[in-house]
């Protein structure tokens, strides 16, 4: 019994395996995962207890559901913040009505920042006043992609300035993909470990750890001038938007059970 153990220990930490699983993630096959082995051994010669560790990932690509437009609206006077601000505000106001004649929802227009503030140009003989200058930063969230160029073109008709545009998946639905992945990469991880004990000659035992280490998620976001290039902004415009790549990462500890 001893001369088996002493032979899965040295087999274990000498040997790597890199298991490619393709899994299924809403019809597509995506993941890949990669192994990493650890044995860890304590107590008295009678008590040690071989564990195995293991990395589960899973990985999918995804539709976006949703598009958020960051706008800038500004406005400035030589002489009056009040007016600054009153300009900046009027330009607003043209937006958000422009944005509900055709079909926005209230919820998805959001001012997200408000600056007045004076501006000065530095010279050699020092600061020269230039008046005040008002920003607001809005966004706008279009959740129906056959409306995305005529709400871009609104926007930019009603005196906005686009930023940026981004696409995302919305909160519930990263949920509803993160947990689906969550349970992808533990079946990944047990796989992985239970093909790497039997091929040692051993069992795979209780589960030990689990340490959750990544949920991976990037928007896909465009300057606002490079996407007017490529997407255009006209009410006929058709926005297909690329997938978005999402993935998880568990690490994961099982015992050995040795015959």
């Amino acid at each position: 019994m001893r001369e088996v153990k002493k032979n899965l220990v040295k087999a274990v930490i000498s040997t790597a395996i890199i298991a490619l699983v393709a899994i299924s993630v809403l019809g597509k096959p995506i993941a890949i995962g990669i192994s990493s082995i650890a044995t860890d051994y304590s107590g008295d010669e009678n008590s040690r207890t071989a564990t195995i560790s293991v990395i589960g990932m899973a990985q999918g690509e995804y539709e976006p559901d949703q598009m958020v437009i960051s706008l800038t609206i500004e406005s400035k006077d030589e002489s009056s913040p009040d007016l600054a601000r009153k300009g900046a505000a009027e330009i607003v106001s043209k937006v958000i009505s422009s944005l509900e004649k055709i079909g926005v929802e209230e919820d998805d227009i959001e001012t997200t920042n408000y600056n007045l503030y004076p501006e000065y140009d530095w010279t050699s003989s020092g600061k020269i006043f230039r008046g005040y200058r008002a920003i607001y930063r809005m966004k706008v969230t279009v959740r129906d992609f056959d409306k995305a160029g005529k709400v871009l073109d609104t926007c930019i008709k009603s005196g906005a300035f686009v930023d940026r545009v981004y696409f995302e998946i919305s909160r519930e639905r990263r949920e509803e993909i993160r947990n689906q992945l969550l349970a992808e990469a533990a079946r990944d991880a047990k796989e992985k470990a239970e093909i790497i004990v039997s091929a040692l000659g051993g069992k795979l035992g209780k589960l030990v750890s689990i340490s959750y280490n990544n949920y991976g998620y990037i928007s896909r976001v465009y300057k606002g001038e490079t996407f007017v290039n490529e997407f255009g902004y006209d009410t006929s415009t058709q926005i297909l938007p690329k997938d978005l790549t999402i993935s998880v990462k568990l690490s994961v500890t099982f015992e050995v059970i040795q015959d």
